[in-house]
């Protein structure tokens, strides 16, 4: 073999390896989440199953699949479209001071605060909280002192201990309950 041809050979499996990739990607990925079969084990949180979760389809919409989940539970109808257009998109995603003006604009008493786990118990339920950082999963039930459910629109619907949960969140919420 030449040394051109070997040179050719490399840079055709440079650019084909990302697409190859991109493209089984696609295969796993579909309507179930980023590789929640996977890779459940990795995110905090044990996994469940991906009942009653609405799946982020791009990394930046976390918090709008979030804000979703919520105003479903709270029996506000909203599409994804119209909330995308309400609380905006950047690439790094939104923001709960976004989420917070939408839910607003849905009709609903919304507050942005910083509660401890404990407030978070006692907190009216479903309950939007960012973890990790920089990710937002919904706060569906206390199932017992040790822990709760979320649902996490990247990773599925997760268990989730007080002792774990507290190593990932720093308290930051947004409550909302429905106008009287």
């Amino acid at each position: 073999m030449t040394r051109r041809r070997w040179i050719q050979g490399i840079a055709a499996a440079v650019l084909t390896f990302p697409w190859v990739v991109v493209g089984a990607a696609h295969l796993f990925i579909h309507d179930r989440g980023y590789y929640d079969w996977l890779f459940h084990d990795v995110h905090g949180g044990q996994y469940l199953d991906s009942k009653g979760v609405l799946f982020q389809h791009h990394v930046n919409e976390g918090g709008i699949m979030a804000l979703k989940m919520a105003l479903d539970r709270l029996g506000v109808r909203a599409t994804r479209d119209e909330l995308l257009a309400l609380a905006g998109i950047e690439t790094h995603g939104t923001t709960l001071y976004r989420m917070y003006r939408a839910a607003k604009a849905k009709g609903l008493n919304a507050s942005g605060r910083r509660l401890t786990y404990e407030e978070l118990e006692h907190a009216p339920l479903p309950v939007i909280v960012l973890f990790n950082g920089d990710q937002y999963g919904v706060v569906t039930e206390f199932t017992d002192k040790r822990g709760f459910i979320m649902l996490d629109p990247r990773w599925g619907r997760l268990y989730w201990t007080r002792e774990e949960f507290l190593r990932y969140w720093q308290g930051e919420t947004l409550l909302m309950v429905r106008a009287t």
